[in-house]
């Protein structure tokens, strides 16, 4: 039977019903996982609690264990090393094929919307860098700043020459319409309110500049048949299959909650589309890849090809005015 709490409101759509348990409680957490029956959107119970927390320079500059930094931004800011790799714990067979692939799609959206030089561009939870410097390639070490509230973003200036701030867009003034394009790959499923981080954005970018995000598609087969079995069969809700779909995503969202985030009368949606896994996407030797779970892996990715519907969107919006 499905479980209904009515204690929490949806931090998206604001509704108070109708919140659906997904995951009572993390296993590793203090919280759980919720989805709103009223606008579908997923999101981590302690997401308006963290909200409520004002966060400062100095309040990232302090944050001492891997803990209160998981807490706040969701993601362990372990996700790479010194030299520039990423995602490390995962075997890949070349991971400078892994983070061109992933640049790749970030400046094939750029490159789609404008043929101009000297774009100023914030690549917005950059982590060490590994977006940013390719990028750098791309534009210019000078027309880029990277921004990441994680210690990796010291990383990123001694070892490629872009300025690198620590902090996110709620603690760093930028000026109003002083960016090009503002990148937000990989990281806006974390943030503690999708849609502030927009509209922070939108204030920041000049007119006609663009934003090129992605997140996590929490209608991906995958996320769909967890998120049923979280909600119908509670005594499986901690089971790692399940439970690994709604990990370091504080929200799970779908094109139908773009509106909802990017309201239509600041932001114009142009290019969209979906992306498989990375595993699937980027050649790897990892044990999600071999066996069963390799199997289950390809065999969802292609439902969701048909579907059109794989585990990430990405969109390039254009701010209007």
């Amino acid at each position: 039977m499905t479980s209904i709490s009515s204690q929490i409101s949806c931090p998206v759509c604001g509704a108070a019903t109708n919140q659906k348990i997904l995951i009572a409680k993390f296993t590793e957490g203090d919280h759980g996982h919720r989805l709103c029956g009223h606008c579908e959107v997923s999101y981590d119970e302690d997401a308006e609690d963290v909200r409520q927390i004002k966060l400062s320079a100095n309040m990232i500059e302090g944050i001492g264990s891997r803990d209160d930094y998981r807490k706040l931004f969701v993601e362990t800011w372990e996700i790479g090393d010194e030299s520039g790799d990423v995602y490390t714990d995962f075997d890949w067979d070349d991971n400078e094929v892994l983070r061109e692939g992933v640049a790749a799609h970030v400046i094939r959206a750029i490159r789609n919307q404008t043929s101009q030089s000297n774009l100023k561009i914030l690549d917005v939870g950059c982590g060490n860098g590994f977006t940013t410097e390719i990028l750098a390639r791309e534009f210019g070490q000078d027309n880029l700043i990277g921004l990441d509230p994680s210690p990796m973003v010291a990383q990123l200036e001694p070892r490629t020459g872009v300025k690198g701030i620590r902090g996110t867009l709620d603690t760093v003034e930028f000026d109003a319409g002083q960016f090009d394009v503002v990148v937000i790959i990989g990281n806006l499923m974390l943030h503690s309110n999708v849609a502030a981080t927009l509209a922070e954005a939108h204030r920041i970018l000049k007119p006609g500049g663009i934003a090129v995000i992605d997140f996590k598609n929490i209608l991906s087969a995958s996320r769909m048949i967890a998120g049923w079995i979280g909600r119908f069969v509670p005594s499986l809700q901690n089971r790692t299959a399940i439970e690994r779909n709604f990990v370091n995503m504080r929200y799970g969202l779908a094109r139908k909650h773009i509106p909802l985030i990017a309201p239509p009368e600041k932001f114009e949606a142009l290019d969209t589309y979906d992306k498989p896994p990375r595993l699937l996407e980027f050649a790897n030797k990892s044990a999600h890849q071999s066996g069963l779970s390799g199997v289950a892996w390809r065999v969802l990715n292609a439902i969701d090809v048909i579907r059109k519907e794989q585990a990430w969107l990405q969109m390039t919006l254009r701010k209007r005015g």
